[in-house]
C-alpha cells in the first residue's frame, strides 16, 4: 500500500503580470495551509515530482519544507499538457507528491480512479490536492480543498 498526493499548484499572477507566472501571496498562504493540514494527517511523502513551471516548483519547495521532504524532482510528465499515461510512470510504490497543473493531474486522477482518460471528472482549485491509496486497486481517500482550511 502506497499514497499518492496529486496536488495542483498555488495560485499564480497572470502572465500579462508576470510573464514568469509565479505565486501570489495568496497562493503561498493556500498551499502553507494545505501542506500544514497534511503534516497534521501525519502525511510523509518520499518524493515530490514538480512540474518545472515557476509555480509549480514554488508550491512543491513550500510543501516539501513543510512536510520534510528532501527529495524534489523536476519533470516535464507534470506539465500542463502531458500525456497522463506517461505521468503514470513516476507512481513507482513510493509515498508520492506530484505537483502539477491541469488538465494533466484531473486526467491522471481520471485514468488511475476511474479508468477513463477525461479532464472533466475532478477540478482542482489552485493548491487543492486528491490523495489516492493505491495497492491491489485505486482507493479515493481525500480531497482536500484550501477553502475549507
Amino acid at each position: 500500500m502506497f499514497w499518492i498526493f496529486l496536488l495542483r499548484h498555488g495560485e499564480a499572477y497572470p502572465e500579462e503580470v508576470n510573464p514568469e507566472r509565479p505565486l501570489t501571496e495568496r497562493g503561498k498562504k493556500d498551499t502553507e495551509k494545505v501542506a500544514k493540514a497534511l503534516k497534521n494527517f501525519g502525511v510523509k511523502p518520499e518524493v515530490i515530482y514538480t512540474s518545472p513551471k515557476l509555480r509549480a516548483k514554488q508550491t512543491a519547495e513550500i510543501v516539501a519544507s513543510t512536510l520534510g521532504v528532501e527529495e524534489v524532482k523536476e519533470t516535464e510528465l507534470l506539465l500542463p499538457n502531458a500525456d497522463p499515461k506517461e505521468t503514470s510512470s513516476l507512481i513507482d510504490g513510493k509515498n508520492a507528491v506530484l505537483c502539477g497543473h491541469l488538465p494533466n493531474l484531473a486526467r491522471l486522477f481520471s485514468l488511475l480512479y476511474l479508468s477513463v482518460d477525461d479532464e472533466k471528472r475532478i477540478n482542482l482549485s489552485p493548491s487543492g490536492v486528491v490523495i489516492l491509496k493505491g495497492g491491489e486497486y485505486w482507493s479515493l481517500e481525500l480531497l482536500l480543498e484550501p477553502s475549507v482550511l
